[in-house]
């Protein structure tokens, strides 16, 4: 259902598994489907009752589908976690209309309306670690930090603890260290974002980082 037409496949340059982002995923196959369905999330279509996530998944959504999917399951393995956790995506937990509404509404990322449940984050890094100079992602890194919840890293080849050891240490697999090195020289004043409705997401994010009221 994803690859729906030949079209499709050719507007969006997508010709193999590993050229579908998670842009991809979000506008072509989670709005359609969800939206068809008249729900107001994909959650609500595949699950029989609420969910309670227990880790957040930050991520930039230009990052590959197959990358990304790598991550996360490298994670599982590191926390040893059941097949029955779960994590909250934020495509897969609102639509986009929705999400930029709460933001619009709170100044603040949608991904705080869960955070009482989080056990902690997952900062999901593709080789560029480009979600590191968006604005939203920085400021679910600071509230998680703020509220000293657990944050893990982790990309397609391992993952690295970054509050709280795995079990079996503090690197999963083999974990590229440049991306680590990447994280600790981000620089919030740097970050980009949209503006929607008058609401720059870069300068609420600079704000509540900075304690100041935006």
């Amino acid at each position: 259902m994803l690859f729906r037409s030949q079209q499709w496949r050719e507007d969006a340059k997508v010709q193999k598994w590993e050229d579908v982002t998670l842009f991809h995923l979000m506008t072509q196959y989670l709005k359609p489907y969800v939206t068809h369905r008249g729900k107001s999330s994909y959650m609500e279509c595949v699950a029989e009752g609420p969910q309670f996530p227990e880790y957040m998944l930050t991520e930039a959504f230009s990052m590959s589908l197959h990358d990304f999917m790598a991550a996360l399951e490298w994670h599982a393995e590191a926390r040893q976690l059941p097949p029955s956790a779960t994590y909250w995506l934020l495509p897969a937990a609102m639509l986009q209309k929705d999400a930029d509404n709460y933001i619009q509404k709170h100044h603040r990322s949608p991904t705080f309306v869960a955070m009482e449940y989080y056990q902690g984050q997952v900062v999901i890094l593709d080789q560029n670690a480009s979600v590191l100079g968006r604005a939203l992602p920085c400021l679910e890194i600071h509230g998680i930090l703020e509220r000293r919840k657990s944050m893990d890293l982790a990309c397609s080849s391992g993952a690295l603890a970054a509050t709280r050891p795995f079990a079996e240490g503090w690197e999963f697999g083999s974990f590229d260290a440049k991306l680590a090195d990447l994280m600790l020289k981000s620089d919030v004043s740097t970050i980009v974002g949209k503006t929607i409705d008058g609401c720059d997401h870069a300068e609420m994010t600079k704000c509540v980082v900075a304690g100041v009221l935006y």
